[in-house]
């Protein structure tokens, strides 16, 4: 009887799911239908086709509009230990009809084991919204991916994924340093002071306006390549304080601009500063040039940690630091070295290995804690595999043996300046944890923002205001 209920009333009442309801209906309807006409109840049967399915041929559809988001109030979406992970999923009803439905969702790992399951039964009105709080307790340290979906009988009407923390500031891995990596470095340094910097200052009167003056820079740098910067300069000051700029992956400087000309990459007027292309780089692609895929970059020579495209780098930004030595205009001891992913990793590594960095600024640093980059970020793995491929007898074990040389988590617990970093709770490219690895081992006066819905980008214009306050600070400015 209840199974006839439900076919004589199609579009009353039920909880199937869309192809759940398809399937039991008709399996009902034909079941009926072969007991009708067995009895030879034609007529019947012709009137209750008709008025069962009426309504369903006949029904104005219903079309529902939502729109659903997270919600972390003024928090950045992390969590310190012992204090449970709220999860506030915010519905917006866009429609004219009340909407009635379930908000289901789970926690998982970063590798995607569902630790924690909800569900929560919600009737919204039109127009208005409604906040689901869910919470869910981790027993460890880490990053969580978090999935919610508002579904009805028809199906998802929204559905959205985000990555939460919890104690972050105890997520660890283990130093992969070897024996001689201290060796290593103290060896490639040596071997650098050896190449004549020959440095070349060319102004550049088309750049300079009546605020600063712009110049062009060329040096010889590791493996005696030539690498190019743009340097400039408040007129008529001096004592200045200093901005090392280094390039993101594939990034160029061409010009340099000012915090208000570039929110998100300027350096205010009152501070001198150097934009490095590090090579393979904007105008420093004499001897390595990537083409269209700069990837192939962090690949480059990754078979042999002599040769390796990173060593050539890490000393570019410190030949950078030799020039800036040479400028009287300067106070040298008013040196920042900043730059966003590939450029936070070299500002890392540069301030690890040079005392003449006064304060360290990376923003969602490449290069880090690299195992797990290697795990979490498809692009990096991607990369590794296609070069893999080209070399005869290449391990993946092997390019992780080089690596490690480079890893940021590797120098941290040598960064002695001051070091204030960004992060993208939701960075896919650089992924978080990774960051928070290398930020957890650093033993010097530190700040990080976390900000919760940012992916690469970091915190953008408001993280760059941020650091500029920050420096201004510490230099006492």
């Amino acid at each position: 009887m209840l199974n006839c209920f439900y076919v004589l009333f199609p579009a009353r009442n039920n909880k199937f799911s869309a192809v759940e309801f398809i399937f039991f209906y008709y399996t009902c309807l034909s079941s009926l239908i072969q007991d009708m006409m067995k009895k030879k109840l034609y007529i019947p049967l012709l009137i209750f086709l008709a008025f069962s399915h009426f309504s369903i041929i006949f029904k104005k559809p219903v079309f529902y509009s939502v729109e659903a988001d997270y919600e972390f109030g003024n928090g950045n979406g992390t969590f310190a230990q012992g204090q449970a992970m709220l999860i506030q999923y915010k519905v917006r009803n866009l429609s004219d009809q009340t909407v009635k439905g379930f908000v289901a969702g789970s926690v998982s790992t970063q590798d995607a084991k569902i630790l924690h399951s909800f569900e929560k039964y919600v009737e919204i009105p039109a127009s208005q919204s409604q906040i689901l709080s869910f919470s869910y307790q981790p027993s460890q340290p880490g990053i969580y991916k978090v999935f919610t979906r508002l579904r009805n009988s028809g199906g998802d009407l929204a559905a959205n994924s985000i990555q939460m923390g919890y104690a972050v500031d105890h997520i660890h891995s283990p130093i992969t340093r070897k024996a001689d990596f201290y060796q290593f470095w103290h060896q490639t340094i040596q071997k650098l002071k050896t190449i004549a910097p020959n440095f070349k200052v060319i102004p550049k009167a088309q750049l300079s306006n009546h605020q600063y003056d712009v110049y062009l820079i060329e040096m010889q740098s590791f493996d005696n390549q030539t690498i190019r910067a743009w340097y400039r300069i408040p007129k008529h000051k001096n004592a200045l304080p200093v901005v090392l700029q280094l390039p993101s992956l594939g990034g160029s400087f061409y010009d340099v601009r000012s915090l208000e000309e570039k929110p998100r990459h300027g350096i205010p007027y009152d501070f001198a500063v150097l934009s490095l292309n590090i090579r393979g780089h904007g105008n420093s692609q004499d001897d390595i040039d990537p083409g269209d895929n700069h990837y192939q970059l962090i690949t480059h020579q990754l078979h042999d940690r002599e040769q390796y495209f990173y060593r050539g780098a890490v000393m570019d930004c410190i030949r950078a630091l030799d020039f800036l030595q040479t400028r009287p205009e300067l106070d040298k001891n008013k040196i920042v070295v900043e730059g966003a992913s590939q450029g936070g990793a070299l500002s890392l590594i540069t301030a690890a290995l040079d005392a003449r960095v006064k304060l360290c600024a990376p923003d969602v640093p490449f290069l880090s804690d690299i195992d797990q980059l290697i795990k979490y970020a498809p692009w990096v793995a991607n990369e590794l595999a296609r070069y893999q491929k080209s070399q005869v007898d290449l391990s993946l074990w092997r390019m992780q043996y080089t690596l490690s040389y480079f890893d940021t988590k590797n120098f941290a617990d040598k960064i002695k300046a001051p070091v204030f970093m960004g992060i993208g709770l939701q960075d896919g490219t650089c992924p978080a944890i990774t960051s928070l690895v290398t930020y957890n081992k650093i033993s010097a006066i530190k700040k990080c923002y976390i900000y919760p819905k940012a992916q690469h980008e970091g915190g953008g214009a408001l993280h760059r205001e941020r650091k500029f306050a920050w420096i201004r600070q510490q230099f006492g400015l």
